[in-house]
């Protein structure tokens, strides 16, 4: 007897909506989460281009990180239809 193993459902940046949030620390960065996923942008017009991979806890979460007022996504450079997630010339852990 085999047991098939469960597939986890892939998130798509369509499938939650893109959310920036100021974070208490980094105060000239913004943490954006999109597509289940958290990433570390510079705070100015076009960041999303030099984003990094972050990871954080549930309290750091709790914390550091409210929603954004004085920034959106389309001003960082965020497409929320045509962006793909990974965007080229940064690999799966967030490098250049």
């Amino acid at each position: 007897m085999t047991a098939k193993r469960r597939q986890r459902p892939m998130t798509t940046p369509t499938d939650s909506p893109t959310v920036v949030y100021s974070d208490a620390l980094l105060r000239r960065l913004v943490v954006v989460e999109r597509g289940g996923q958290l990433w570390l942008c510079p705070k100015r017009p076009g960041g999303w281009s030099s984003r990094q991979r972050l990871t954080m806890t549930d309290a750091a979460r709790q914390q550091r990180l409210r929603r954004a007022t004085d920034i959106d996504a389309a001003t960082l450079g965020i497409d929320a239809e045509n962006t793909p997630q990974d965007a080229p010339g940064i690999d799966a852990s967030g490098q250049v």
